[in-house]
């Protein structure tokens, strides 16, 4: 360079395979074949192709996965993905699906199949995209299947669930020996167990528990309901920003001596605690348990009182009281940060997604 101080431009290729992140670029300078000097340039690389997968429900085909590829480069890219190895599911189509040429900063999705073999709703699958250049990139991609369904059909809330008013709202179970806790001699699913489906629209987010519990006992009200048969779960509602937010609702619910109680013990978005008038309720008592429904104006949930939007998750844990008379006895959990602690790092996932025809 010349003491002038004129400028040289250098345009430097990273491999495509360099790995994404914070990196350092070690640049000599060179005069009459020796190093003057070496710059440590600081870079930030991103990967060729950014990935992302949610799952994705057709009333059709059953369970996809909705692969969103990202154009992180800056010369367009085209190729083909597929999921070739799945974990509590089966993932993957006999052949590789193609993805129409996406501009820089642009992105795209793909649908993959996905058998409807599911554990505990949760799946990893290994997700692999090759470009038309060579460029291959696998990525391991962790799925939470717990969902509320988009329906503008929506349930009624009488504590009966009538024939095809919950079928396509995919379950939530609570029914293994290690989801128990406290329940010192937990005799299986006739003891305590439950199945529960989340749907919503733009007005309101509905919930259907059917629990199985095989001493029936509920002597409290409102914030002590939990010492009785009942129902507690909690909403995170910043959970898009990670893990751990102080901003969620812990509420529940049961049927008492003077009907149902919906109570909400801590809240979110500055709304406040107690009852819960704003909540539709209602249970019937059946031979071996009790069914509940639930609905909860989004106004009662969201900063801005809208619903959320297709695709977005919410922090979800829930777990079931069991009382056999002497106060509560122990529980079974979906997911954990409500019964034995306060805390949102170990709530699961609840995806909103829209079940297409």
């Amino acid at each position: 360079m010349a003491a002038d101080r004129a400028k040289t431009t250098l345009i430097v290729s990273i491999p495509q395979d360099a790995a994404e992140g914070e990196q350092e670029l070690l640049l000599p300078v060179y005069e009459s074949g020796r190093v003057l000097t070496t710059l440590h340039l600081p870079v930030v690389v991103k990967d060729t192709v950014g990935i992302a997968a949610s799952p994705y429900l057709s009333n059709k085909d059953g369970w996809q996965l909705a692969v969103t590829l990202t154009n992180q480069s800056e010369r367009p890219i085209s190729g083909q993905a597929n999921a070739k190895a799945g974990v509590y599911c089966k993932a993957g189509a006999e052949e590789p699906v193609p993805f129409a040429e996406l501009a820089p900063g642009e992105s795209g999705t793909v649908l993959l199949p996905m058998a409807q073999v599911m554990w505990r709703n949760k799946a990893e699958v290994l997700v692999t995209v090759g470009l038309s250049d060579g460029y291959q990139k696998t990525e391991n991609i962790s799925l939470d299947l717990s969902v509320s369904v988009q329906d503008d059909d929506v349930p009624i809330v009488d504590g009966v669930a009538s024939p095809g008013e919950w079928d396509d709202a995919p379950p939530i179970n609570l029914k293994w020996s290690d989801q128990a806790t406290k329940l010192s001699g937990w005799a299986g699913v006739e003891d305590l167990s439950a199945v529960t489906r989340f749907k919503w629209d733009e007005n309101r987010l509905y919930m259907l528990s059917e629990v199985r519990d095989n001493t029936w006992d509920q002597r409290y009200v409102d914030d002590q309901i939990w010492n009785g048969d009942s129902v507690q779960f909690g909403l995170d509602m910043s959970r898009k920003d990670g893990k751990g937010s102080a901003n969620y609702h812990e509420m529940g619910f049961a049927l008492t001596d003077s009907g149902m109680s919906v109570w909400r013990w801590t809240a979110a978005n500055g709304l406040a605690t107690g009852r819960l008038d704003a909540a539709e309720a209602q249970a019937v008592r059946t031979a071996d348990g009790i069914t509940y429904e639930l609905s909860i104006p989004w106004t009662e949930l969201t900063a801005d009182g809208k619903a959320p939007t297709v695709g977005s998750s919410l922090g979800f844990s829930m777990l079931v009281n069991d009382s056999d008379g002497s106060g509560r006895r122990g529980w079974m959990e979906f997911m954990s940060g409500i019964g034995s602690s306060k805390n949102t790092d170990l709530f699961g996932e609840l995806v909103f997604i829209c079940a297409e025809a």
